[in-house]
């Protein structure tokens, strides 16, 4: 609901528009595409898929759950890898 001022009202809920749900829908295929899986992770990091797992759930590996599995970009992957050498 709308007040007078055209200001919405606090109890009135933001959605996100079509534009954006297309738009993450792109990334998410994207990133499914090009990401890791927790598998793919554990064999180039050197370590078991319950560690990589453990990471991301103490948010030291930052990856998006796309249904069942967690995909991990490229980019995370590397941050992780870099904060892992030092």
């Amino acid at each position: 609901m709308s007040s007078k001022n055209g200001n919405a009202s606090q109890s009135e809920v933001i959605t996100p528009s079509a534009e954006e749900k297309r738009l993450e829908a792109r990334r998410t295929r994207y990133l499914v595409r090009t990401g890791y899986t927790v598998d793919n992770a554990a064999v180039l990091l050197g370590i078991r898929p319950k560690q990589v797992r453990r990471n991301i759930r103490r948010g030291n590996l930052e990856a998006k759950k796309v249904g069942v599995p967690y995909f991990i970009s490229r980019a995370n992957m590397k941050s992780f890898q870099r904060a892992r050498a030092s």
